[in-house]
């Protein structure tokens, strides 16, 4: 393979690896350059917010007396969510930069079995995951968290793993496989991930585009 190879392969174990500061459900952006050429190219995988949602719409669901006031409110409201932009960056990294001789079923599934069959959590992954764990368990239902349903959960009830402890996300690897088998329109967009996405986006009354997601290819000036 090549480095286009191993950036996809790397991005993906640290999506399972360090859920709470990279994943699928965010961006991805890659430089490449072309030694041969010296031409530097980006794959721009920006997340896109959904069509319909204006800023007249936004102030009208969440009212506000400021502008830091609507930020604020924004950030942890069904409005923030937008349409993933790093499962159709990775495949495009791949198909224009990538050595052709792996497929993005190949790169993905080392990450895969990390999801499932389990990784023990770093010390600084485990206090940031903690952080965050409690911004994860309030989109869910009382009956979910006494089931134990709650995603990235230790016990399933919202308690963040601890330093050291095996964690398994078996919903993760069924993800990633989906993405490589069948590639990021059909497979991540597609799939379970753009299914749970459109039905935020229903909820809040809002335009997706999961269907039309595409990437920008970027030129940059060529290197000296």
């Amino acid at each position: 393979g090549n480095a286009a190879d191993a950036s996809v392969a790397v991005a993906a174990a640290l999506a399972v690896l360090e859920p709470c500061s990279t994943g699928l459900g965010g961006d991805a952006f890659a430089l490449h350059y072309d030694a041969s050429s010296k031409r530097v190219r980006a794959v721009n995988g920006s997340r896109r917010c959904p069509s319909e949602l204006t800023l007249k719409k936004l102030k009208r669901s969440l009212p506000s007396s400021s502008l830091s006031e609507l930020e604020s409110r924004f950030a942890t409201s069904v409005h923030s969510i937008t349409v993933p932009g790093a499962a159709r960056g990775w495949e495009d990294t791949l198909l224009k930069f990538g050595s052709g001789r792996l497929t993005l079923m190949q790169l993905l599934e080392p990450a895969a079995t990390l999801a499932e069959e389990g990784f023990p959590v770093a010390t600084l992954t485990a206090a940031r995951w903690g952080q965050q764990m409690d911004a994860i368990a309030k989109w869910h239902t009382a009956r979910e968290i006494e089931d134990g349903r709650v995603e990235l959960s230790a016990d399933g009830r919202g308690a963040p793993p601890r330093p050291g402890e095996l964690f398994r996300n078996p919903r993760m690897a069924e993800v990633l496989r989906s993405l490589g088998e069948k590639g990021a329109k059909e497979g991540f967009y597609g799939g379970f991930p753009g299914r749970s996405n459109r039905g935020c986006h229903t909820k809040a009354r809002r335009g997706h585009d999961d269907g039309r997601f595409e990437q920008s290819q970027l030129h940059l000036p060529r290197a000296d």
